[in-house]
């Protein structure tokens, strides 16, 4: 039963410390700043020049760092290439405006109202 209120509490709140869950994924067995170093040195010899990775307005910028900190893929990854350029166009083209995508074939890599970015497809594969 609840009586009246009270001035005073009638016990002390307990607090709980609540401590990390584990510790942080390492991606390619490389510490994250080393995976990004070598990254960056493949999107470079890609690009043909570091300029383009220096304007955080760009799209080379904002694909390396999607792909530094928002994919999974490791700078050996044969799909690296494919991966960066691909990013570009979406980052070139506006694509987090995109309303649809379509395609003809019924193993499209579409999903939802996004492209997939890690899945090859003959009929829309990117050649450099």
């Amino acid at each position: 039963t609840t009586g009246d209120p009270t001035i005073t509490p009638t016990s002390t709140p307990s607090i709980t410390t609540i401590s990390p869950t584990s510790t942080p994924t390492i991606l390619c067995d490389l510490e994250p700043e080393k995976r990004k170093l070598q990254i960056e040195a493949k999107i470079i010899k890609i690009s043909g020049g570091e300029d383009a990775l220096e304007d955080p307005n760009s799209p080379q910028f904002k694909s390396f760092t999607y792909l530094v900190e928002d994919d999974i893929i490791c700078p050996d990854d044969s799909n690296l290439g494919q991966r960066y350029a691909l990013t570009v166009v979406y980052y070139s083209t506006n694509g987090d405006a995109w309303f649809e995508c379509a395609s003809s074939k019924s193993t499209s890599p579409c999903v939802g109202n996004r492209r997939r970015l890690d899945d090859s497809d003959e009929e829309n594969e990117v050649v450099r």
